[in-house]
């Protein structure tokens, strides 16, 4: 019965284990399974949570791009601002010389209009001044014309009076002779004493004439002439004067600026003419093509050409008509005008010709560089005047 029981017992508790084993091994895998599932939710969820990361990190950086673009773009506009600023106060700059320059142009305007009244009021006076002192004169003068020939009749009364003292001695004492004698002297001693200060009065007139003359010359030189340049025209020619030195800057070719409103161009004879001859040679051509640019600009200006040569005589050479420098130098000014009118078109009324021949030389001297530098071709610009109304 023990026996029975003890293999009843074992047989059972042989069969009990498989289903606790089964049992445990159930429990194992709901547990893996749980666990399984939790890990997988956790992992679906942590997928999720990345892709939103991501997401949100594709969106900062969409959105650090287009802020950056935004900064490049305002860099770029505070660059532009810049630049337009820098050239905004290089304009300001600018002005503010210009401004400067027209104040100081404004002063010197004011001053030379300040200096012209008190020239013309020294004139006004001076001439005030003369004219009463010549009234006066004239009036000393005709009183000495009148004594004059009041004495001329005393002395014609007088000569009378000796020939009919001559007729009449015999009737006369000696005393009444020295009287009249005494008388006709006296006239004679007054009559040249008019007759001197008439002289005097003469002379001194003449100097104030004269030295008036040269003080208004002094003076206003443009108003003694009575000729008036206006402000526009004396820029014009400034502006005629700046331009040629522009263009024209050879050593051989001078440009001056003279007291008078004149700018004179001098041309060594060297870049327009061969030695004696009249034509002119490429150079001058190219030369003369350079000032009538500009000359061309101001229609309403004379313009001078005087020729100038050294003082070596001229050879006959091929020239029959050409007999002197006097000649030389027309032929060459005319050689120049005639170039101006027909290849530069340069109105013949503009132009005047004058031949200077050898006696207006820059250096005087027989040296070889002084002759070459008196012989010359002058182009003057004069001034446009108009007559004071």
């Amino acid at each position: 019965m023990n026996s029975y029981n003890d293999t009843s017992y074992q047989s059972s508790q042989c069969s009990i284990f498989p289903w606790i084993i089964s049992l445990i091994l159930f429990l194992v895998c709901m547990t893996g399974s749980y666990y399984y599932l939790q890990v997988n939710t956790e992992l679906k969820k942590s997928q999720k949570q990345k892709q939103r990361i991501q997401r949100q990190y594709s969106q900062k950086t969409d959105e650090l791009y287009e802020s950056w673009n935004k900064v490049q773009e305002s860099q770029n506009k505070n660059y532009q601002l810049k630049s337009q600023i820098e050239k905004q106060q290089r304009k300001i700059k600018q002005t503010k010389e210009n401004l400067k320059v027209i104040k100081q142009k404004d002063k010197e305007l004011s001053l030379c209009k300040a200096l012209n009244n008190n020239l013309n009021s020294a004139l006004k006076s001076k001439e005030n001044n003369i004219d009463t002192i010549v009234k006066k004169m004239t009036d000393e003068i005709n009183l000495c014309q009148t004594k004059i020939t009041l004495t001329e009749k005393k002395l014609l009364e007088t000569s009378l009076l000796i020939k009919e003292n001559n007729s009449l001695q015999h009737s006369i004492n000696d005393e009444q002779i020295d009287k009249l004698s005494q008388q006709i002297n006296n006239l004679s001693t007054q009559m040249t004493q008019l007759q001197a200060s008439q002289q005097h009065f003469g002379s001194i007139i003449g100097k104030e004439k004269s030295n008036n003359v040269k003080e208004i010359t002094a003076l206003s030189p443009v108003q003694n002439n009575q000729l008036t340049i206006s402000k526009e025209e004396s820029e014009a020619i400034e502006q005629i004067k700046n331009k040629l030195s522009q263009q024209i800057t050879d050593n051989q070719i001078n440009i001056a600026y003279l007291t008078d409103g004149i700018i004179e161009i001098n041309i060594n004879n060297t870049q327009m003419f061969r030695k004696g001859e009249v034509q002119i040679i490429k150079n001058g051509s190219h030369i003369l093509q350079k000032i009538a640019s500009l000359l061309q600009q101001f229609p309403s200006r004379k313009i001078q050409i005087i020729g100038h040569t050294d003082t070596i005589p001229v050879r006959s050479g091929g020239h029959d008509i050409i007999l002197s420098n006097w000649e030389l130098s027309a032929f060459r000014s005319a050689a120049v005008i005639r170039y101006l009118q027909h290849a530069e078109k340069i109105a013949p009324q503009r132009m005047i010709l004058v031949g200077a021949s050898q006696y207006q030389p820059l250096e005087k001297g027989n040296k070889a560089p002084t002759r070459a530098k008196n012989r010359r071709i002058v182009i003057r610009l004069l001034p446009k005047v108009k007559q004071k109304a």
